[in-house]
């Protein structure tokens, strides 16, 4: 082990000794003794730990406290995407603890307000009689579609997803209303940007089908 990557593991360990017993529900919480590997941020104010289950830890430097906020790591372990309690996101070259981008405010409740499928060459308007709502969280989407008359739900979709340098949005879908079965277990690609309050997703589904929307954030 190079000494470097040592002092730092040793640093990680006494910042974990002096915190309480975390009661956190974030699964990316890892315990200080399954700690593999350690590194500083740029500007030497946080430490992000990674586990031997892959999960990710960002301590303060200064009150050797974890921060809170929720991180994944990428399937290739070169990545790590971290959301706060303010719905920010952020994606992080895992090497070398850079970040890639800027902050991605994706976390959130956002309505369709409008949209262009297919082959199509004009933008139109979601519908005034149906309504569509997205969550997401750190590591989740749901989305459903229903009647605003009857409040009957139309069809839906959900399950995780990954942001990754750039924006580049892939969504695997793990449960599916009426419409969307085709899709289950499958991954859906898209390039998403958030400007001020509206989210604008591009992008295809598995079956080829273009897709671009913009999302109005609901407050």
């Amino acid at each position: 082990m190079k000494p470097a990557l040592a002092f730092t593991t040793m640093m990680v360990l006494g910042f974990a000794a002096m915190a309480e017993p975390s009661q956190s529900t974030n699964p990316n919480a890892n315990p200080p003794s399954n700690v593999v590997e350690a590194r500083f941020t740029l500007d030497g104010k946080q430490v992000v730990t990674t586990s031997a289950n892959n999960s990710v830890r960002i301590w303060d430097v200064a009150t050797g406290q974890p921060l809170p906020v929720e991180a994944r790591i990428s399937p290739d372990g070169k990545l790590v995407l971290t959301t706060s309690k303010d719905g920010t996101a952020q994606v992080w070259d895992l090497p070398t603890v850079k970040p890639l981008a800027g902050p991605i405010t994706l976390v959130g409740t956002w309505q369709l307000v409008s949209f262009k499928y297919g082959d199509a060459t004009k933008w139109l308007d979601a519908p005034n009689t149906q309504r569509r709502i997205k969550h997401i969280t750190g590591t989740h989407f749901t989305w459903v579609a229903y009647d605003v008359a009857s409040g009957k739900v139309q069809s839906m979709a959900g399950g995780t997803y990954m942001l990754n340098e750039g924006g580049a949005y892939t969504e695997s879908i793990e449960y599916a209303g009426e419409g969307m079965t085709d899709y289950l277990g499958k991954k859906q690609s898209f390039n998403i940007r958030v400007e001020g309050d509206k989210l604008h997703q591009s992008g295809q589904l598995s079956d080829g089908t273009k897709v671009e929307e913009v999302w109005q954030r609901v407050k």
